[in-house]
């Protein structure tokens, strides 16, 4: 299998500083990664289904985890799906937050875009391209800061 593209690392590192903020830190990385797994989950495993989600989180970490060594302690959890489930949702990545402590920010952002580039790039393996990038478009259907086009200077004047 091959790794991701440079495409899909960059968008994945923008939509993970989309959701970091102003806040760079390597908790706030952690943060970050674990909401946007969730909105991801909400929405991919309408399709994919809990288990199907589950897996392609799980060999991302594994691919990632190839890349960054710190990252192989942490899990990919499945997670409660629907309204059925009263009790608080698990967390779908435990021992992220412990992984990432002590790490430099940009460290803890640059792995943690790794999993998120090997989750986006096996979804577009497995469901191709169009719906695959059509799907994480509606999780984050604002434009990304430095898209072209979008939300930049040449694109507001």
């Amino acid at each position: 299998m091959r790794d991701p593209t440079p495409e899909i690392r960059d968008l994945a590192r923008r939509l993970l500083a989309q959701e970091v903020g102003a806040r760079p830190g390597p908790l706030a990385w952690a943060e970050a990664a674990e909401r946007a797994c969730e909105k991801l989950r909400q929405r991919i495993a309408l399709l994919v289904g809990p288990a199907g989600f589950h897996a392609l989180l799980a060999r991302a970490l594994q691919l990632a985890g190839a890349e960054f060594p710190f990252l192989q302690g942490v899990r990919a959890e499945l997670g409660a799906v629907g309204a059925q489930h009263a009790a608080p949702l698990l967390p779908l990545l435990p021992g992220l937050r412990d992984a990432v402590a002590g790490r430099d920010g940009a460290e803890a952002g640059a792995a943690l875009g790794a999993v998120l580039a090997h989750f986006i790039w096996l979804l577009v393996t497995f469901i191709g391209a169009d719906l695959g990038l059509r799907l994480v478009r509606d999780v984050w259907p604002e434009p990304l800061p430095g898209a072209r086009g979008a939300g930049t200077e040449e694109a507001k004047q």
